[in-house]
């Protein structure tokens, strides 16, 4: 990472310096995602398997949301913290590792793509908990589609719009990867027992 942060040597290094402010939210992420999420997760599944009622499974249901939203608001607090902390202070950070201003700008718009960039991936996360793979494929195949043509279209703008590309691409990604996720997961008993039901 070191290497990596001086520009003498890398001058991309805003690229991967970016990404150092997920790692708080990653790592809670990971104890949420281990502990109260996979225990409703857990839950939800082993009663469908020993057949209760359909009452117990929606109440099941409704509690994997809410532990789900609980999660996700935390961790957008986190980050949302943690973001706008490396961005106010990107300054004195340029200072401190006597790295060139001129890539404060995409630095900035590096921290706010990775934040959002980050709930995304946090979202195929659960999308691959409940084997939603073409949910999962079409999230990816967004970010590839919009990262392209966003980066395209600012690149002969000059070094002031280098990252708005990648930044507006993560939030058009987040947006279609929330809507289709939310609405995934609001059908989750219907997915179970008919559409991802191996058996018809």
């Amino acid at each position: 990472i070191l290497r990596y942060a001086n520009p003498s040597i890398c001058p991309a290094g805003a690229d991967v310096r970016q990404y150092l402010t997920t790692v708080p939210t990653l790592s809670l992420f990971m104890l949420q995602v281990e502990t109260s999420f996979f225990v409703h997760y857990q839950r939800f599944y082993k009663d469908i398997s020993t057949h209760v009622s359909l009452d117990r499974i929606n109440r099941n249901h409704k509690a994997l949301l809410n532990n789900m939203i609980q999660s996700l608001r935390t961790i957008l607090i986190l980050q949302g913290a943690v973001s706008a902390i490396a961005i106010l202070s990107a300054p004195k950070i340029f200072e401190f590792f006597e790295i060139n201003f001129l890539q404060i700008g995409i630095f900035r718009f590096g921290v706010l793509g990775a934040f959002f960039q980050l709930l995304v991936q946090l979202l195929c996360v659960v999308l691959a908990y409940f084997d939603m793979r073409k949910i999962f494929l079409s999230v990816q195949c967004v970010f590839l589609l919009t990262n392209g043509l966003y980066t395209w279209y600012f690149v002969d703008y000059g070094i002031g719009y280098y990252g708005v590309g990648y930044f507006l691409a993560c939030v058009t990604t987040l947006l279609y990867a929330y809507l289709i996720t939310t609405y995934s997961l609001s059908r989750l008993p219907y997915l179970t027992f008919v559409k991802n039901n191996p058996s018809i």
